[in-house]
C-alpha cells in the first residue's frame, strides 16, 4: 500500500472512530478537469440526512440548480466557497459541482471526505493530510477546529450530521 492509500485508511478509520458521519469523494481527471461529479448514494444520503438537500425532489435542467455554501478544510487555511447541485437535463443524473474546490485542492485518485453541517458542506481532502496529526497539534488549525467542534456545526433541529 503507498503512502497516500495508507494515510486515506487512516484518516477514515479516525473519523469513523470519532463518530463523524461523512460521504467519500475520489476525484478522478474528468472530475476536475471539468470540476463535476456524480452525486453517488452516500452523499445524496448524507445531504437528506443533514436536512440540505434531497435530489429526488429536484427537478431536471440546470434552471433548478441550487448552490450550498462549502467550506474546504485545510492544515493551515480554509476556504468559502459555493457547490452547485443539480440533476442533468435527459436522465435526471446527479450532479455537483464544486467550483474551482475540486481542481485547486485534489490531485487525481485523490479522496474527499464531505461533511454536511449547519446547512453548508464541508470538504477535506484525506488524501493530503493526516487528521491525526491536525488533532495533536499543539496549534489551532481548521482541521481540528472543526472535528473537534463538531458539536457547534449543527443544523437547524440541533443535530449533527457530523457525529
Amino acid at each position: 500500500m503507498d503512502e497516500k492509500s495508507e494515510r486515506v485508511t487512516q484518516n477514515i478509520a479516525v473519523l469513523t472512530e470519532m463518530g463523524c458521519r461523512f460521504s467519500l469523494m475520489p476525484m478522478s481527471e474528468n472530475m476536475l478537469s471539468h470540476s463535476i461529479a456524480d452525486a453517488n448514494s452516500s452523499l445524496r444520503d448524507l445531504l437528506v440526512e443533514g436536512c440540505i438537500h434531497d435530489y429526488a425532489k429536484q427537478e431536471f435542467g440546470p434552471e433548478y440548480k441550487i448552490q450550498i455554501p462549502t467550506i474546504y478544510l485545510a492544515y493551515k487555511s480554509l476556504d468559502d466557497g459555493l457547490s452547485t447541485l443539480y440533476r442533468a437535463n435527459k436522465r435526471g443524473d446527479c450532479r455537483i459541482w464544486f467550483g474551482p474546490f475540486a481542481r485547486k485542492y485534489a490531485s487525481p485518485n485523490d479522496k474527499l471526505a464531505i461533511f454536511a453541517s449547519d446547512n453548508k458542506l464541508y470538504l477535506l481532502n484525506i488524501s493530503q493530510y493526516s487528521i491525526k496529526r491536525a488533532l495533536n497539534s499543539d496549534f489551532g488549525n481548521p482541521i481540528k477546529d472543526f472535528l473537534s467542534n463538531k458539536n457547534d456545526y449543527s443544523d437547524h433541529n440541533g443535530s449533527s450530521y457530523i457525529q
